[in-house]
């Protein structure tokens, strides 16, 4: 039991995590020193804890591994000099007490000058960005942070004095500021790539790349607003005018990537309704085929000849979808154009003989219409929609392909039609489109 406790107080995560709060307990100690005074004084109690941890950590490692093969590694030789820096700061919490009761001003001053060694903890952040493609990712704004820090704890300690101070520390959290934000922005993108995305392709559930891309555009968002907003404020701009004047130009360039915005939205709607699946079927502006992808601009229908179409997202919110994988049924349609000067018996007998087709042809639902429509290009116009049931035509053909089914099905009850009009002498026209 208490060895795994040891084991778990020297795990890389835990320690990364507390490197990570000392840190951020610093930097913000740095940027406002009067912060204790505001939130109270636990602050300096989280940091004298960070201490504390680092301290055990260093005499567990000491123990397991011993002096020797402890200091082989020259991080543990960088860990040792940090911590061993650090100890002065573990009397800091009695010292003012001491101070103020015995007049110890010589020891209370030595300690603060101490205080300088939360630089050191703050740079062994260094340690855990050289490991692994995702953490080096975060050395350039980490190397940053450290360097503008530094420069404040050398003026601070050399007393360095001039007109150009005033400039520095005017634009010195703002800096800061702006470099945790490039920090945060980066961590943001490896959580995404490494939680977001496998959580959205989890197999309950199914998400496109627009939808990904659209949850990491909004985030990285609202992180860099947040962080230039928090910057320029710190510098004493007046952050929302300058941001409105940046809208201004943001509105130009929206007006000119409508196109992309619009196809954004369209794939965040597709995602939401889910009208459809990869691999489905559907039709749509006159396009038929099955979907090979959703992409972040269009989305990639094949058809029966293997030709790949790009659709565009936002097309799919003004024009009708329908999912032929779905529906048991395909709906069709036959439109014939008879001869104007057809007596009205015959146009009787005309649809007469497609309600018998349509009553004898077992593939077609009950569900049908047989109506004559505008009159014009001098013909009588009769329309025949209906729906062809596609398990029954796959049942007796199992081993045809269901679109050529239903090519042939239509095309036998168009033949059937004509040859039945031609028996009872009902003509079609013969006007030509002009």
């Amino acid at each position: 039991m208490t060895k795994s406790i040891l084991t778990y107080l020297i795990n890389e995560k835990l320690v990364m995590l507390v490197v990570l709060i000392n840190a951020s307990i610093f930097i913000a100690l740095d940027l406002d020193p009067n912060l204790t005074q505001k939130t109270g004084n636990w602050i300096n109690w989280v940091d004298y804890g960070c201490v504390v941890f680092f301290l055990i950590e260093l005499i567990i490692k000491v123990w397991n591994l011993g002096i020797k093969l402890y200091l082989k590694d020259n991080w543990n030789k960088f860990d040792l000099v940090i911590v061993l820096a650090s100890i002065p700061i573990l009397i800091e919490p009695f010292v003012e007490n001491l101070s103020e009761n015995f007049g110890w001003a010589p020891l209370f001053r030595l300690t603060r000058l101490l205080r300088l060694a939360r630089f050191l903890r703050l740079s062994r952040i260094v340690r855990y960005v050289q490991y692994g493609e995702n953490f080096k990712k975060f050395q350039l704004p980490v190397y940053l942070i450290l360097i503008t820090v530094a420069s404040n704890i050398i003026i601070n300690t050399l007393e360095l004095s001039g007109n150009w101070i005033d400039y520095y520390y005017n634009y010195y959290p703002a800096v800061i500021i702006l470099f945790i934000t490039w920090f945060l922005s980066t961590f943001y993108r490896m959580s995404h790539e490494l939680i977001i995305i496998p959580y959205l392709q989890r197999d309950d559930t199914s998400v496109n790349e627009a939808v990904e891309a659209a949850v990491s555009t909004i985030f990285q968002i609202l992180i860099w607003a947040i962080g230039l907003s928090l910057s320029l404020e710190s510098a004493g701009y007046n952050s929302t005018s300058i941001l409105a004047g940046v809208g201004l130009g943001g509105m130009a360039v929206a007006l000119a990537a409508q196109d992309f915005i619009g196809n954004l939205i369209g794939g965040i709607l597709l995602y939401l309704q889910r009208p459809f699946e990869i691999g489905q079927k559907i039709k749509i502006g006159g396009h038929e085929g099955n979907v090979k992808k959703l992409g972040l601009r269009s989305i990639l229908l094949e058809d029966l000849s293997g030709n790949i179409t790009a659709l565009p997202n936002k097309m799919f919110i003004s024009q009708p979808i329908e999912n032929v994988a779905v529906s048991d049924f395909s709906k069709e349609s036959i439109k014939l154009k008879l001869d104007i000067n057809l007596h009205s018996n015959k146009l009787k007998e005309a649809i007469q003989i497609v309600n018998k087709i349509a009553i004898d042809y077992k593939h077609i639902d009950e569900d049908y219409s047989i109506r004559f429509g505008d009159m014009h290009d001098y013909s009588h116009n009769l329309f025949f929609e209906y729906y062809l049931n596609k398990k029954s035509l796959f049942a007796d053909n199992p081993n045809e392909n269901l679109f050529e089914l239903v090519t042939m099905a239509n095309t036998d009850l168009y033949v059937e039609i004509v040859n039945l009009f031609n028996k009872s002498g009902i003509n079609f026209s013969k006007t030509k489109n002009i």
